[in-house]
C-alpha cells in the first residue's frame, strides 16, 4: 500500500513538472506592442479603461 502511495506521488510529479518543461515560451515583444497600442489609444480616444480578450 505504501509504495503504491509512493508511485502515484511520484509520477504524479513527474508528470506535473514535464507539462511546465514543455509549455511555450510567451514573446514579450508582441505583448509590449499590444500594450503601447492600447495605451496609445485609450490615450487618443480618453478611455478610462477596456478590457481586451485574444482568441486564437
Amino acid at each position: 500500500m505504501n509504495t503504491s502511495i509512493r508511485l502515484f506521488h511520484t509520477l504524479f510529479f513527474f508528470f506535473v513538472f514535464s507539462t511546465i518543461l514543455f509549455a511555450q515560451s510567451s514573446d514579450e515583444t508582441k505583448f509590449r506592442e499590444i500594450e503601447s497600442y492600447i495605451k496609445q489609444a485609450q490615450k487618443d480616444w480618453n478611455v478610462p479603461g477596456c478590457a481586451v480578450a485574444i482568441v486564437k
